[in-house]
Order: C-alpha cells, then sequence, then structure tokens
C-alpha cells in the first residue's frame, strides 16, 4: 500500500512538473512571437554584397502619416489659392474632389458670386503656399484635425499686396483615388479666419 502511495505521489509530482513546464513552454512561446511580431514591425533586413544580414531601421508609421497629411494641405493650398486666368477653371475641378460637400458649397457659392472671374477679368496671378512652421496636426489618426497659415500674394498690374489666412479643417481618410485625391484624405469643416495684410518685418 505504502509502495502504491508512493508511486501515486511521484506520478503526482511528475505530472505537475509536466503542466508546470507546458504553462512555461506556451508563455515563452507567446512572448518570443510578440517580440518577433514587434521587431518585425520596427526593423527590416537586408542581405550585403557579403551575403551578411544587417538590419535596417523602418522608418516610423506615425511620422510617415504626418508626412502625408503635410503633402495634402500643400497639394490643396496650391488647388484652392494658386490661380491666374488661365489654369482656375481646372484648379476648381480638382479642388472639390478633395472636399466634401460643405466645402463644395462654400466653393460653388463663391464662383456665382463672381469671386473667380477677376482673375479672367483683370489678369490678377495669385500664389500661395502653407507656412510650414504653422502646421498643427491634433493626433496620428485619422480623422485629423488640422491648423495652419497660408501666405497668399496677389500680383496686378505691378502691383503686389501679400496677406496671411488661417484655415482650419478635419481631414478624413478614404480611398486613394489617383489623380483626384493622390493623398487619400477629404477636406470637411474647412473654416477661413484670420485674413490680414501680411507685413515683413
Amino acid at each position: 500500500m505504502r509502495i502504491l502511495y508512493k508511486e501515486l505521489k511521484t506520478n503526482n509530482i511528475i505530472v505537475k512538473l509536466v503542466i508546470f513546464g507546458s504553462v512555461l513552454i506556451c508563455i515563452s512561446a507567446f512572448y518570443f512571437v510578440y517580440k518577433a511580431t514587434d521587431n518585425a514591425n520596427k526593423i527590416l533586413y537586408a542581405i550585403n554584397d557579403q551575403g551578411i544580414i544587417i538590419p535596417l531601421n523602418r522608418i516610423d508609421d506615425k511620422r510617415d502619416q504626418v508626412k502625408i497629411v503635410k503633402s495634402a494641405i500643400a497639394y490643396f493650398v496650391d488647388q484652392y489659392y494658386t490661380l491666374d486666368q488661365f489654369n482656375y477653371s481646372d484648379k476648381a475641378e480638382k479642388v472639390l474632389w478633395l472636399a466634401a460637400e460643405d466645402f463644395q458649397t462654400m466653393y460653388k457659392d463663391k464662383q456665382s458670386k463672381g469671386y473667380f472671374n477677376r482673375f479672367v477679368q483683370t489678369g490678377a496671378i495669385q500664389k500661395a503656399k502653407v507656412i510650414d512652421s504653422s502646421i498643427k496636426i491634433g493626433s496620428y489618426d485619422s480623422p485629423y484635425q488640422v491648423n495652419y497659415q497660408v501666405l497668399i500674394e496677389i500680383s496686378n498690374g505691378g502691383n503686389t499686396n501679400k496677406y496671411i489666412v488661417t484655415n482650419t479643417a478635419t481631414l478624413l481618410k478614404v480611398n486613394l483615388n489617383y489623380p483626384y485625391n493622390p493623398f487619400g484624405l477629404l477636406y470637411t469643416n474647412f473654416v477661413e479666419s484670420n485674413l490680414k495684410e501680411y507685413k515683413e518685418n
């Protein structure tokens, strides 16, 4: 009887050790899979001309997304503000692909009031660029709340005037549609404010 009890006790200990070992192996396996996946998201590997594997740092996805948002802003500003008598109708078609219905309504209202006809009638040339240092992006994930300033330069008959306008908008991630929406970001809740004359120091 004692021998049987001793055998059962030994078996019981072995079973517990096997279970403990199995749990430890499972936890270790999950840990190594997690580390491998995390590592794969951060590092790319390349083989040099000598056949040696070299780790390369992957460009941070969030920084990439910020670059895309900034590029989308610059593209929108160019289509909306950089105008002359030759390109304004082409730009009008392009900019409407970049924005939602609220912007389209506002833009078409400006068209109906003759705002853009002045480029044909007077030959005025309007150039614009985003002031990079003014760009503020609310988050790394869509929707992007953006705020930035645009420097506008209007030349007409030898006279040049400069203005600054502040834009705020919400950029939604949509399907990339080249060439109509090359960055896959749609302008919504667009507001222009604080238009003022620009004076260089």
